[in-house]
């Protein structure tokens, strides 16, 4: 179990909600942190594969060096 403080504030609103819709508080709390869940695991996997795309991309083509261009010296 899982006790906190909330804001006044955001008490009133969770309050008002659950008169609104028939639910509990606890209820639009406890779909509050599963959506918020589900977000972070999302955010999560797409950094992960974003890391591992790029890492694959740099092993495909790794970034040339710098050096004297092919035209370097040519006065013609």
């Amino acid at each position: 179990m899982v006790r906190m403080n909330l804001p006044r504030e955001l008490e009133n609103e969770l309050a008002l909600l659950a008169v609104l819709t028939g639910n509990s508080i606890q209820f639009h709390i406890r779909q509050a942190i599963l959506e918020y869940l589900d977000d972070i695991e999302d955010r999560v996997a797409t950094a992960r594969w974003l890391d591992a795309a790029i890492a694959e991309e740099s092993r495909e083509n790794p970034p040339r060096q710098a050096g004297p261009s092919p035209d370097a010296g040519d006065d013609s």
